[in-house]
């Protein structure tokens, strides 16, 4: 069976599901969230219908598939999103520099921000996963934490991306 370009997952996917699974079970329609994610209804339609078939969010129970789609945070994103960390510019913080985990692991110095002139704080940029995200953010802060809980994974160290999994199967609601 040939697959087309449709079926495979596109970063504005994660953000979706990320944002589904912080607004728990808060019932929602696709225009309501295509305008937190400041994306269209038709977007947000397909990015729901790509999850689905990659069994990481659920049409049917209109639930995150938390085991899957910790599994895949834990081992493929950074594989299949990569990173790309550049020089020192002015935004707001992601990876460790953010939200839960500046709290639960020592500054190492370094810091690092997803480049938005809405943000204060100096650092590294970090490319977010799609160009919207820093104003998703701003008036979203359970998504923000998800996001840059998955930013650890993406271009942190094993202790980083460790605790940001731990962090995720927590938020996640994923029995260990």
């Amino acid at each position: 069976m040939k697959r087309s370009a449709q079926e495979f997952l596109h970063a504005q996917d994660l953000v979706v599901v990320l944002k589904l699974a912080a607004m728990g079970q808060v019932p929602w329609t696709y225009p309501s969230l295509a305008r937190g994610l400041r994306l269209s209804p038709s977007q947000v339609h397909a990015s729901v219908r790509r999850l689905d078939r990659c069994e990481l969010y659920s049409l049917a129970r209109r639930a995150t598939l938390g085991r899957n789609l910790l599994e895949f945070l834990s081992h493929g994103v950074r594989y299949v999103f990569p990173a790309s960390v550049g020089a020192l510019g002015r935004g707001i913080p992601t990876a460790s520099s953010a939200p839960p985990l500046n709290t639960l692991l020592p500054s190492g110095g370094q810091r690092f921000v997803w480049p938005s002139r809405l943000g204060e704080a100096v650092g590294q940029s970090v490319d977010p996963l799609i160009a919207g995200v820093p104003e998703m953010v701003a008036t979203d802060p359970a998504l923000g934490e998800l996001l840059a809980l998955v930013d650890a994974i993406r271009i942190g160290k094993a202790r980083e991306r460790s605790v940001a999994v731990a962090e995720l199967t927590k938020r996640l609601a994923v029995a260990e």
